[in-house]
């Protein structure tokens, strides 16, 4: 059965035209993240009990990658050997989401750890147990093959970010729990795309971040001049 938080979360997402926008009551709304789950057969409902994976799906399961490190995979074979992949997966979560935004700086002259604490004021994280909403945010276009689904892991609504605590908690035990600093890179960089850059979507960050993981500066570099004119973040906490 549906919480009656999930069910508010719900009616606030039938606002969302796009995965950021303006919505009743002026709250910002956003898509800090997905991750896709695939399976050794074609994916099936099944597979799933509410907001977690069933047994079935367990007995089944093939891999569990956040959407950026799925496409860094896919899209950078070269740079992100996997070599490079164990070495992410051995940082553990705090060094990667500072390797990661450490990166990132060197591309932006304009963030540092300021602009990082004005953009985590006010936050609260609230674990959620049932399916979050989906927001497609483009994600269509990904082509996933018929064995992969994509979940949503993290929400925003306000200052609030609502994560799936099973999803998050599978990520964490995982052979890769490092990924779940990847996705608080994604939340925070998303959120000053959409900030400082008034970004009405999640791709670009995607895309960013995905480079970023293969090391691939060059990429990241071309990425980020598509970004837009700058403007200084608000230190609101809820934006």
């Amino acid at each position: 059965m549906t919480s009656v938080l999930t069910r508010a979360i719900l009616f606030t997402f039938l606002c969302l035209g796009v995965t950021a926008v303006s919505c009743a009551g002026g709250f910002f709304v956003g898509n800090p993240g997905h991750v896709v789950i695939c399976f050794d057969q074609n994916a099936d409902p099944s597979f799933f009990n509410g907001g977690d994976i069933s047994a079935q799906g367990l007995h089944r399961l093939k891999s569990m990658d956040v959407l950026d490190f799925y496409l860094a995979k896919k899209w950078h074979p070269e740079k992100l050997s996997e070599a490079r992949q164990s070495q992410i997966c051995k940082m553990g979560p705090d060094e990667v989401y500072k390797t990661l935004l450490s990166a990132f700086s060197k591309l932006d002259a304009n963030f540092d750890g300021t602009t990082e604490a004005c953009l985590q004021m006010g936050k609260t994280d609230i674990g959620v147990n049932d399916e979050l909403p989906f927001i497609d945010d483009k994600t269509s276009l990904l082509d996933l093959p018929k064995n992969c689904v994509l979940k949503q892991a993290i929400i925003r609504q306000g200052p609030h970010f609502y994560f799936s605590k099973p999803l998050l908690k599978r990520l964490s035990k995982s052979s890769c729990p490092s990924q779940t600093g990847i996705l608080r890179v994604h939340e925070l960089l998303f959120t000053y795309a959409v900030n400082s850059y008034g970004h009405e979507d999640g791709v670009l960050t995607r895309l960013l971040v995905a480079a970023l993981l293969a090391e691939n500066t060059s990429e990241a570099r071309k990425i980020y001049t598509q970004f837009g004119p700058y403007k200084a973040p608000l230190c609101d906490g809820a934006m």
